[in-house]
């Protein structure tokens, strides 16, 4: 009976270390899925600035969004576009310790706050999708599509700055290794050709390496 509970517990162990559950760090606020035919580099940052767009369009000041969302305090704004834009620029001054007494300040931080998002970071999870999003396919096809969509993440990791760049590589690191990810032979190149698993303070290198970029 010892022998096997020690058996379990190895297998066990073993489970943990491949399959460690959630991270225990933020989640992010929501998943996009997109065919792998579909993806490129700059798929994020285009979903972006349309975003942007489209909030600039019907909802071009904090006031406006504050209203439409019936923000605490939004019928108290003011409606004329000449003394939005100075409660603007007041907002804008105004000393740290006094941002929380102004009734105004809980819409026009909300509002900068989506601006800032939409502006670096609109989508916080993107698959990669190589079932429903992507279909039935060819064996072939699915295999350079697969290269494909490498290539796009590799040049999309190297285009982010440094600090993030490298977070968001050693998470996509962590998760390869965990899966035993192995690219076929002679697809890839670097360490990944040689069936390695990258390791995670590689950073971005290894991933470019592996897409042919490096």
């Amino acid at each position: 009976t010892t022998a096997l509970l020690d058996q379990l517990g190895e297998a066990n162990l073993r489970f943990q270390h491949t399959y460690p559950g959630d991270r225990p760090d933020r989640q992010p606020v929501h998943t996009v899925y997109g065919g792998a035919n579909l993806f490129k580099a700059d798929t994020c940052v285009r979903m972006g600035e349309i975003a942007l767009r489209n909030l600039q369009t019907y909802a071009p000041n904090f006031v406006e969004l504050a209203r439409v969302l019936q923000l605490t305090g939004h019928e108290h704004l003011p409606t004329l576009e000449k003394d939005i834009h100075n409660l603007t620029d007041y907002l804008d001054k105004l000393p740290a310790d006094q941002r929380r007494q102004e009734p105004a300040w809980l819409a026009y931080t909300v509002y900068n706050k989506i601006v800032q998002k939409l502006k670096t970071e609109a989508v916080e999870d993107f698959r990669i999708d190589f079932e429903d999003g992507f279909g039935n396919r060819p064996d072939a096809e699915e295999d350079a599509t697969a290269v494909q969509a490498a290539q796009e993440v590799a040049l999309a990791l190297h285009r982010r700055p440094q600090g993030a760049r490298r977070a968001h590589a050693r998470h996509l690191f962590e998760h390869l290794a965990r899966s035993h990810w192995r690219p076929a032979a002679g697809q890839l190149r670097g360490d990944a050709a040689q069936g390695h698993h990258p390791r995670a303070d590689d950073h971005d290198g290894a991933l470019l390496r592996a897409a042919g970029k490096g």
